[in-house]
């Protein structure tokens, strides 16, 4: 048979949509009021329950999504707290539907019969409206991700999908879930329910431990209880994504031999030679016996420089990867770069998990872990931080390929180049505000040794090495008169005297390449009221450069002496505040990891925040002084676009920045929405990553800049990012202290 053409019937795409998250004490509630909240019209109706709005309230990211959510008041149902279900229920207004009323009223009627609805239905008990785009899409991110926030629990039991694409007839719908909730509480199993209610599609599934053989028989009692309930039910075991090994073994008890046998003969007439995906529709094996993780599985974990306690070691953070593949968007947020910018698997946090686990668990030849093949899967993972929280299990690949690296080093020594890298801060403190910096400067811009430096260490001759400053920020600052004051010896409560300082973490990058940025932000916060000092001088540094190397002993050395420079501080209880991301990321979520258990270390990385952190706290409580409203010049109207640094966008969002940037009345400024910019501190200097390192900043960032008019500033607080931008747009990138201080009057 051959098709020459083939015509699709396209559904026409809504004027506008609105939604409405009818509230109810508990799951069984929601369900029963499927039926009546159909009569309303809706587009789609979801069913997100209880134990989902539980693990999206623990996810890094996207707790704050769940702005939609109100409590339950007490009741005789419960005692209150969060909905045990939520139907989210979308409305569609099409271009030319409906009687011609203009669209936000016809869908504000629906949405008003939608509350009729769940008033009538017992157990409901609220309906929180959505109607901006944004606020609709932060809805439906959570419904697409809660699955995955799910599966990324830190326990052995995972809630495995063998039941979940069972559907009923909608009447069906309550009592399908009464038999089957009955049948997984008699086995002490937890689960999580989701359904495409207005379809009566279910997708249940049990927490289960896939490598304990007891859990396994509970999983086969409940996979034939579900599909018995279902058959009585008049449903099918498969309504979207098809029998696959979870279901397949049901299939003949499910159709009957006579149908079985007549898809069995459909197969060997289309396969005769069992070619093509066999063992799924007929003749499947057990359904315990293909299992990733079955009760044979072992792993050889690695010792570990890094503490991987809360994720049950080594293994348990890479297990914590599930396979939901949300590492392959390209839409939106930032992960995974080097996917987006490959487009191939192994290059994504998915790819490296799985390589990483097949190694651990002796799928893969002895000496794997750090062989040649696993250094090509590693290679480009350019530890952004962004799977830690957009990855709806967390996995955090940046931690582990630093350890991973640790791995490789105490096997094969540290490269020289690697070496070099990591060591810019003890580079840059010999060099930088010395008699030693313009020579040094000089040098590096001769193209000869820009080719020797490629040629013998794989430094990309094409980037500009990043020059040293003649005067150090500190130098600066010292020379300005401002005094630490002896925090050494205050008291651990916060006094008076410290109320408005603040303690300037003098980064590497700062220190000694940007110091013009660290002045912009004194003169900044001394405009607001606030009095900036430094730690007392030393080896201060966050060891951001030794653990992006995988030299994880050094930087734990280094972050011990960083530690004491900043204690007094966090005693003090002046905030800490960080210029650079990637610095600022090392002190408030590696240190703890770096030393783990050091009450300090806690102390120290909970008084660390980013100066856009700290201005828009600080503007939240409105805890500047009367005079900061006339700091600003009157001239100050600029348009500012704005690219976020990774590990910023990771830890804390662009939101503080956004905020920030617009403390000058005249500011308009807007968030590029980009990725990763590709540099990646060393990563983009190294010969062979320049390639992709551009293509990364090409997918959004750099088109995005040259854009922009000429007098837009362009802000990026990450030194990285700032370099990028110039090399691949030749456009001047600012830091927001920077933009700011040039808005001061």
């Amino acid at each position: 048979m051959t098709f020459t053409e083939i015509e699709i019937g396209l559904v026409e795409r809504p004027e506008q949509t609105a939604l409405g998250l009818a509230h109810f004490r508990t799951r069984q509630a929601a369900l029963r009021a499927v039926e009546r909240v159909l009569e309303t019209g809706p587009s789609a109706v979801e069913l997100f329950d209880g134990v989902a709005i539980e693990s999206c309230r623990e996810a890094p990211g996207f707790a704050d999504l769940l702005t939609f959510v109100e409590e339950a008041p007490p009741g005789r149902l419960n005692e209150g707290g969060d909905p045990g279900g939520l139907l989210i229920t979308e409305y569609s207004h099409m271009p030319a539907g409906g009687d011609g009323a203009p669209a936000g009223h016809a869908l504000e009627a629906k949405l008003d019969a939608l509350e009729d609805a769940v008033a009538e239905a017992p157990g409901g008990y609220a309906v929180v409206r959505r109607t901006d785009p944004q606020a609709i899409k932060d809805v439906w991110t959570l419904r697409k991700e809660g699955l995955g926030l799910l599966m990324g629990t830190q326990s052995e039991q995972k809630p495995w999908a063998f039941i979940e694409d069972a559907s009923v007839p909608v009447a069906q719908l309550p009592s399908y879930i009464d038999e089957l909730s009955s049948l997984i509480d008699e086995t002490g199993t937890k689960a999580v329910y989701y359904a495409h209610a207005s379809g009566g599609c279910l997708h249940v599934r049990p927490f289960v431990n896939t490598k304990d053989a007891a859990d396994l028989e509970t999983m086969e009692k409940i996979a034939r209880g579900s599909m018995e309930a279902v058959a009585r039910h008049g449903g099918s075991v498969s309504s979207e994504h098809g029998d696959g090994r979870a279901r397949g073994w049901l299939n003949e008890e499910f159709l009957g031999s006579e149908l079985y046998q007549l898809n069995r003969r459909l197969k060997q007439i289309f396969d005769p030679e069992g070619l093509l995906n066999p063992g799924v529709i007929v003749d499947p094996p057990p359904m315990e016996e293909e299992l990733r993780m079955g009760p044979s599985y072992d792993t050889s974990p690695p010792q570990t420089e890094l503490d991987f306690s809360e994720d049950g070691g080594f293994t348990g953070a890479v297990e914590l990867c599930n396979g939901n593949g949300a590492c392959r968007k390209t839409g939106s947020g930032t992960m995974c770069p080097s996917y987006r910018a490959t487009r191939e698997e192994e290059h994504s946090t998915r790819g490296r998990a799985n390589a990483l686990r097949m190694a651990l668990s002796g799928d893969l030849p002895e000496g794997a872990f750090t062989g040649e093949r696993m250094k090509e899967v590693m290679d480009l993972c350019i530890q952004c931080k962004a799977c830690k929280t957009e990855c709806p299990s967390n996995v955090d690949m940046g931690k582990l390929k630093k350890e991973w690296l640790a791995k490789v080093h105490d096997e094969e020594g540290l490269p020289l180049r690697d070496r070099l890298f990591s060591g810019l801060p003890d580079v840059s403190r010999r060099v930088a505000g010395t008699p030693l910096t313009r020579l040094i400067n000089a040098v590096n811009r001769l193209a000869p040794v820009r080719w020797g430096l490629e040629k013998t260490l794989g430094v990309a001759s094409g980037r500009k090495l990043p020059p040293f400053a003649r005067e150090t920020f500190r130098q600066w600052f010292d020379g300005s008169g401002f005094s630490l004051q002896g925090l050494e010896n205050a008291p651990p409560d916060r006094t008076p005297q410290s109320e408005n300082r603040v303690a300037i973490f003098p980064d590497t990058f700062t220190n000694f390449h940007t110091p013009e940025v660290g002045k912009a932000a004194t003169r900044v916060l001394r405009a607001l009221g606030l009095e900036p000092v430094l730690p007392e001088a030393g080896s201060l540094c966050c060891g951001r450069t030794l653990l992006s190397k995988g030299r994880i002993s050094k930087a734990q050395r280094q972050a011990v002496s960083t530690v004491e420079a900043l204690m007094p501080f966090a005693r003090a209880g002046v905030p800490v505040v960080g210029l650079e991301p990637s610095c600022t990321s090392a002190l408030t979520d590696d240190l703890t990891t770096m030393l783990p258990g050091d009450p300090h270390a806690e102390a120290v990385a909970e008084a660390v925040v980013s100066f856009e952190g700290l201005l828009h706290r600080r503007a939240a409580e409105d805890a500047w002084p009367a005079a900061s409203a006339d700091v600003w010049a009157g001239h100050a109207e600029r348009d500012v676009l704005l690219h976020g640094h990774c590990h910023q966008k990771a830890l804390e969002g662009v939101a503080p920045a956004e905020a920030a940037l617009s403390l000058p009345p005249g500011h308009a400024v807007e968030a590029v929405g980009a990725g990763c910019c590709g540099m990646a501190g060393a990563f983009g200097y190294e010969k062979e990553h320049v390639s992709v390192s551009k293509d990364m900043a090409e997918l959004k960032l750099a088109p995005a800049v040259r854009e922009a008019s000429g007098d837009v500033a362009i802000a990026a607080p990450g030194f990285s990012c700032r370099s990028q931008i110039a090399d691949t747009t030749g456009r001047e990138a600012l830091h927001p202290a920077q933009v700011l201080d040039r808005a001061l009057a």
